[in-house]
This record gives structure tokens, sequence and C-alpha cells, in this order.
């Protein structure tokens, strides 16, 4: 399956919380956004064993790494610092938040971070219309960690272990979570 850019991608770099961490917010991806859906409809979702991921997953097309990595490459090497020889690999699935709040597990209703390895990055292609939130950014209160890298994986687990144990979450992250500051969102579009 072939996936061509969209001839006008709107790319737009922000700097979020403390740390000023990198953001780029990619609008207007794919020049067809319904042959994704229509790849994601008949894809093979699963339940995922090795993430706490709330809901089903299921493999991306080939088709559509090459597309988002040829079109994005260069924006990402001056976004996130990266030299121009650097090895890029990609993993990625479709993923679909079917759980409940009222049945996850608490770890599953704080904010996660995906690696504390400083060379991957994480990407959210938005695949829907209305309103269905977005992406948001935490710092976490007591140790003021709004990323979280191999010397900082200890102390954040030290400190939010106690904090997960005695709270009560009633629904997923938001600005209201216990023990986390909500430090900026990447919104969907809705066009």
């Amino acid at each position: 399956m072939t996936f061509s850019p969209h001839p006008r991608i709107d790319i737009r770099l922000r700097r979020i919380g403390n740390e000023a961490q990198p953001l780029m917010v990619v609008d207007h991806m794919l020049a067809d956004p319904y042959a994704l859906i229509a790849a994601a409809k008949r894809a093979a979702f699963y339940v995922p064993e090795h993430t706490k991921y709330p809901g089903l997953n299921a493999p991306l097309p080939e088709g559509y790494y090459q597309t988002v990595v040829t079109a994005l490459r260069g924006p990402i090497e001056a976004a996130f610092g990266l030299p121009r020889e650097a090895w890029v690999s990609f993993f990625g699935f479709f993923a679909l938040a079917v759980t409940p709040a009222d049945m996850a597990e608490p770890i599953q209703k704080i904010p996660h971070h995906d690696t504390v390895d400083p060379g991957r990055l994480a990407m959210v292609h938005y695949l829907c219309q209305g309103d269905f939130g977005g992406t948001g950014f935490f710092r976490h209160k007591s140790t003021g960690f709004e990323t979280i890298d191999a010397t900082r994986q200890a102390a954040y687990a030290a400190a939010a272990k106690p904090e997960l144990e005695a709270a009560s979450l009633r629904g997923y992250a938001d600005a209201g979570t216990a023990h986390y500051e909500l430090t900026g969102e990447a919104e969907v579009d809705k066009t």
C-alpha cells in the first residue's frame, strides 16, 4: 500500500514545559488520510502484551512509514537536533483506546513515558474527527521531571510508586490528575 504526503503539510515547532522539550505538530500529513483509515479498518487488532496500552493495537502498513520518514526527515532533524547521517528506524502501530477508565489499571491512568532512550522519538497520528482530545504533556510534581531518561528513571519510579498506590484515579490523565501538572497539549486538528 502506498501513501503520498499532502502537498501542503503544516509543520509547527513548539517548546513545552520548563525543560523546553521540542514538540513538532504536523497537520495535513497525508494527501489521502482516508486510505490510512481504510487500512485501519482492515487491520488485525490485538491486545498488546508488551505494554500497558489501554486498548488494541494493529500493524501499520509499511508504505506509511516510508511516507512519513521521507516527508518529515528534514524537519525532524532540525527540531530534535539529529545529524543528517543519523540512521532512522521506526516502529509503530494503529491504536484504539477502548478500555473504559473505570476498567483500566491505575498505571494506565497516569501520564506515561515511552522510553528512556534519547535517540527514540514518539509520534501520534490522529485518524479521528470530532472531540477526541489530543495529547497532554505533564510534569511530575514531586520530582519536577517532565522527561524521563536513564538517569531519572529510578528516582521517578521510587517517587511515583507510592503515589500511584495511594491514589484513587477516576479517569485518564488530564489537568486534574493527582501528582502531575499539565505543561502543554497537542490538540487534534478537526479539519
